[in-house]
């Protein structure tokens, strides 16, 4: 049985151009420029085809300079019917006038429109008389994933990098220029010296000032069914801590399996050394205790015989490799961390044997990871 669906929440509709915002259970619009028609401020985000006979809109009017119509266009067989735009006539003057308009051809109604010319807009309510209840249609994600192919200047070569799945979303790239305006005030001179006005101040003017950007790309991110655009930018090493606690991300290499030129005779690596470049520069008082500013770590897995599984048995356990050979007591919350030493250098015992040997390499939560390099003693059987 058909009957009146209430539609005004935002819920169920997308305000595309940004020109209405809800709040408080209702639409509201405010234009001042008096001489610019306006189009198209937000659509139906409705998957399914349904018959409405009718449409009901609930609105009003105030600091009317009005010279135009309300109306909303419908989309059949998922065409945008732009010759049949069914139109309400308000009067110059409205206040908590209702509009309703039969619509009676099959399809879904995608849009609502303004044209005219006024300061306020306010809709308070959206109904539909229909027997079809409304779905919102959830963001689609193709894939779990979205991957960048990124060039490495320092190697010359290219390698991915996977940003995965979450609320909000990466979809693309966005190119922006690569250098930013801003404004600022300069003295003005005349022959060397500072003109002065009449109140014996010195005369100043606004000029334009163009600033290089960090990155000449943004990355266009969907959170629900609004957009955003986002960038790399957090020192925290989470990501979208924006929208609340942050999520966690994994930085991680494998290297290749290293055979050490002889892939018949097993191999024992007693020691590997690994180099990095310290990062801690400071320190804060938490709770009346100093703690170190941008901390490393660094954590490093062996992985024997060409093996891609723990269930080989040809894996070892997991150790830390960023270790400061020794303590630092800081002076107080002022300290620089004056360590005396720009790279960390560690000595680590790595178990197990075989005829290659891949490493992981894994940065930790929350911690820092500068890795310069790493070299391995290695001890090799006398015969296959």
């Amino acid at each position: 049985m058909a009957a009146w669906v209430d539609v005004t929440s935002d819920t169920y509709w997308n305000p595309a151009s940004g020109k209405f915002t809800y709040s408080g259970g209702v639409w509201t619009f405010t234009y001042v420029d008096t001489s610019t028609s306006v189009d198209d401020f937000f659509w139906w985000i409705f998957a399914e085809t349904f018959t409405s006979e009718q449409i009901r809109i609930t609105y009003s009017i105030s600091d009317i300079n009005f010279a135009g119509a309300l109306r909303y266009r419908a989309k059949v067989d998922n065409v945008d019917d732009y010759a049949s735009t069914y139109t309400f006539d308000p009067p110059t003057a409205v206040t908590n006038s209702v509009a309703t308009v039969v619509y009676t051809t099959p399809g879904s109604i995608t849009g609502l429109d303004v044209t005219g010319r006024y300061y306020t807009l306010v809709i308070s309510k959206i109904e539909l008389y229909t027997d079809w209840t409304p779905t919102v249609v959830e963001p689609v994600i193709v894939d779990n994933t979205t991957r960048e192919l990124v060039l490495d200047l320092t190697l010359q070569s290219f390698y991915t990098h996977t940003i995965a799945k979450s609320v909000p979303y990466v979809v693309d790239y966005v190119d922006v220029p690569s250098y930013v305006t801003s404004v600022i005030e300069e003295q003005v001179y005349v022959s060397g010296e500072a003109v002065i006005d009449s109140n014996d101040s010195t005369v100043v003017i606004d000029s334009d000032v163009a600033v290089g950007r960090v990155s000449q790309f943004l990355f266009l991110t969907i959170e629900g069914v609004n957009f955003t655009l986002s960038q790399y930018r957090d020192t925290t090493f989470k990501d979208w801590e924006t929208y609340g606690v942050g999520v966690d991300f994994s930085s991680y290499l494998v290297t290749g399996y290293e055979t050490f030129g002889d892939i018949l005779r097993h191999k024992q690596v007693p020691y590997v050394w690994f180099y990095f470049q310290r990062t801690e520069d400071g320190f804060t008082e938490v709770d009346n205790v100093l703690e170190i500013n941008n901390p490393s770590s660094c954590l490093v897995q062996a992985q024997w015989n060409w093996t891609n599984s723990a269930n080989s048995g040809q894996w070892g356990n997991q150790f830390q490799a960023y270790r400061l050979p020794r303590n630092y007591v800081p002076s107080g919350p002022s300290d620089i961390f004056d360590y005396g030493y720009e790279v960390v250098v560690t000595k680590n015992k790595l178990r197990g044997s075989g005829r290659c040997l891949s490493l992981k390499i894994q940065s930790e939560e929350g911690k820092d990871m500068k890795l310069l390099g790493w070299g391995l003693l290695v001890n090799g059987d006398s015969r296959p």
